[in-house]
């Protein structure tokens, strides 16, 4: 199962601009530091009890919806497509 942290490193990786428009996001709903501390510091963070302002955040830039966060589920990280 994948991880919220793995999620946040692929999109670094994979889309700098998006990484970088996350984390402008994250900046401006003030939760930027509450991110890194509380929610990606913890390897298996408990999705049911995320803050409310995060969660379209997350929506918007991670493939999560309404019921991995209801059911404490993190979504599978899409694997990068092989195009010749």
């Amino acid at each position: 199962m994948a991880t919220l942290k793995e999620h946040v490193k692929q999109l670094a990786q994979t889309d700098p601009d998006q990484f970088a428009a996350f984390e402008a996001e994250l900046g401006r709903a003030g939760l930027y530091s509450h991110f890194y501390r509380s929610v990606l510091a913890h390897d298996n963070y408990n999705l049911k009890k995320m803050r409310a302002q995060l969660v379209p955040i997350l929506k918007k830039f991670f493939p999560f919806e309404d019921h991995h966060f209801a059911t404490n589920t993190i979504p599978a990280i899409a694997q990068p497509s092989l195009q010749s």
